[in-house]
């Protein structure tokens, strides 16, 4: 198939991105700039951009005359990045509130149930998808695109986190359960409960994810 000249750049990210996802890229294992190019059959340059943008989402790291190399986060990296997307997107949310249509949090409440279906059938990409939509959907309705821009960033990292360990954090009504409370605080409209209700959900995977890790 045929890709777009303009979407080289994004065709890459998603590449790498799918090999993360797939354990076909390791963690700490070199990405090389030349062998992307011919085996997506395009010039350097956007594969070049990718990798850049990559670097700057924490999913690679460059190390000058070495190259770029998946990252291996560290326990604390972890925590850092689980709490820095709580913030973000406790107070997005906080903003976000009031255009949130009673439709809007319907739809949310539905994906709380499709996720929790997905986890009972150990649908790993399926879930992580349902959840990138709920998510989403919280920060669209925020009125300061910076803060959306911000946690946007923070999203392919933490997918992958997840995705990862999510068996050996949550049962499958858990998950439900985690993302209901959510729903609930949207519903109440109580920007202090927003935001500690999503900092709390976001802190404590992180904190979970980092002691698995550390096993």
């Amino acid at each position: 198939m045929e890709i777009p000249k303009a979407t080289y750049k994004d065709y890459v990210i998603r590449h790498i991105y799918d090999g993360i996802m797939n354990d076909r890229f390791r963690a700490g294992e070199k990405i090389l700039e030349q062998e992307l190019s011919l085996e997506l059959g395009i010039s350097r340059a956007p594969v070049r951009e990718a990798l850049r943008e990559l670097v700057g989402e924490g999913l690679l790291s460059h190390q000058a005359q070495r190259g770029h190399f998946i990252t291996l986060l560290s326990s604390h990296e972890i925590i850092d990045a689980y709490q820095t997307r709580g913030v973000i997107e406790g107070y997005a949310a906080a903003l976000a509130a009031p255009g949130l249509s009673a439709e809007d949090l319907g739809t949310l409440q539905q994906l709380c149930g499709r996720m929790e279906n997905h986890a009972r059938r150990q649908q790993h990409r399926e879930l992580i998808e349902r959840g990138e939509e709920f998510h989403n959907l919280i920060l669209d309705r925020c009125p300061n695109r910076e803060l959306y821009n911000f946690g946007d960033r923070l999203s392919r990292k933490l997918h992958i986190l997840f995705c990862r360990y999510w068996g050996t954090l949550y049962q499958p009504e858990e998950v439900a359960a985690r993302h209901l409370r959510i729903v609930d605080s949207l519903r109440q409209r109580d920007t202090t409960v927003i935001e500690a209700t999503i900092r709390d959900h976001y802190f404590e995977t992180g904190r979970k994810i980092a002691a698995v890790q550390q096993q």
